[in-house]
């Protein structure tokens, strides 16, 4: 028999997640059967015939858009908007007749102490519809999150680490509950634990079975009124006595990037800051280099706070930029390739075309900056490195 002590002490045990991330069709509510007909009349009224578990396979879990561009690429199919608007009333039409819960979805979550949310491929508007018919919505209000809300839907990480970031969690403290393998995909690359979950109707045919499989979630299960006990009995993997990371940072035409990676690939945070661009001409193009390299250590210093991880235990960067040609002067200091002569702006963009009296020239002597000809990226266009030459020493760099 347990102590008073121990058992209390067994009740203040530390949860094994901070925040459950639920999907919505398919282990919320059991729309995806409905949506699936839906879906495959619509191909046929536009030329395309798949059966039932191709268009599972396939389109199951992804957003609109990424639906749209696998139609686009592999089908040679443009599903227009007129047909996406039939398609929708249509569906919500079904909804509203057909649409039930999940069995034991309210009762499950009537058990859990972690706080939850839903981040789903759907529209919020059909978010809110399906919770609303299957009467989930006052469980979930201020809680919902649509694939529309990032830049990429589901197989990529973006929606869920939204998720995260807006319940105030760490990435590594989640648990998804996802019945696709796109949503599982877009799990692990979020750096979160995920379960398969197979309890709806589209879910029992072996096609779909093995897919779910093959993405690997960390647990597969089919009755919902097992989760609480799942989560309980959850053993998370040991994290290395001696962690190791490694910081990606990449400098685009518009901002710095920068994410931190694990040892097993997985991206765990990722961070981005806009860099100026002075573009006083039609052809002209500058940043401050100071300005990127701020930017630069501004999003390596958010994405190791973002993934919450030790500075000390980053053990590689990787540095990618694009192409420009930073002047300066003999000490080191900004010089402008600026024609309104401000000193900050003493980098040329790569896609500044001002150097086109020097395109095409050979020979250009730049003796006087030979650090700028031995030390410049190969693929800085010599045509720029002619300008910079012009320029001094009396030019504006001097």
């Amino acid at each position: 028999m347990p102590t008073a002590v121990e058992t209390d002490m067994a009740s203040q045990k530390p949860a094994n997640f901070d925040l459950i991330i639920f999907d919505c069709d398919g282990v919320l509510v059991d729309s995806e059967s409905i949506a699936i007909d839906v879906f495959l009349e619509i191909l046929v009224q536009a030329g395309l015939t798949l059966n039932f578990e191709e268009a599972s396979e396939r389109f199951l879990g992804r957003s609109l858009s990424s639906i749209r561009d696998v139609l686009r690429i592999e089908h040679q199919l443009i599903l227009t908007d007129e047909a996406l608007e039939g398609m929708r009333q249509r569906l919500y039409a079904r909804f509203q007749k057909e649409l039930e819960p999940i069995e034991g979805i309210a009762k499950t979550l009537a058990q859990l102490d972690i706080p939850y949310c839903v981040a789903s491929s759907s529209q919020i508007e059909r978010i809110r519809l399906t919770l609303e018919v299957t009467g989930l919505i006052s469980l979930f209000e201020g809680k919902l999150f649509s694939a529309s809300m990032v830049a990429e839907g589901k197989p990529a990480p973006d929606l869920f680490r939204l998720a995260a970031k807006s319940m105030d969690a760490k990435p590594q403290r989640c648990l998804v509950i996802e019945d696709s393998p796109a949503g599982v995909a877009a799990a692990k690359r979020a750096g979160m634990t995920v379960f398969g979950f197979t309890g709806g109707s589209h879910a029992r045919n072996a096609v779909h079975l093995g897919a779910l499989k093959s993405a690997a979630p960390d647990t597969i299960f089919s009755q919902m009124l097992s989760l609480p006990k799942l989560i309980t009995d959850h053993v998370p993997a040991p994290l290395p006595a001696n962690p190791r990371y490694v910081m990606a940072v990449d400098v685009g035409t518009a901002s710095a990037r920068a994410g931190v990676f694990d040892q097993t690939g997985q991206m765990l945070s990722r961070t981005e800051h806009m860099i100026a661009m002075n573009r006083h001409g039609a052809d002209h193009a500058e940043y401050d280099s100071e300005d990127i390299w701020r930017s630069v250590c501004v999003v390596v210093k958010a994405a190791i706070k973002e993934a919450n991880v030790d500075p000390a235990h980053i053990s590689g960067i990787s540095f990618d930029a694009t192409c420009s040609l930073v002047v300066r002067g003999e000490n080191g200091a900004q010089c402008s390739v600026s024609m309104n002569g401000h000193d900050r702006w003493d980098t040329i963009a790569w896609l500044d075309h001002r150097a086109k009296a020097e395109a095409g020239t050979q020979g250009t002597d730049l003796s006087w900056r030979r650090d700028v000809a031995r030390d410049a990226d190969a693929e800085i266009n010599v045509a720029q490195k002619a300008y910079a030459a012009n320029l001094g020493p009396h030019g504006p760099c001097v």
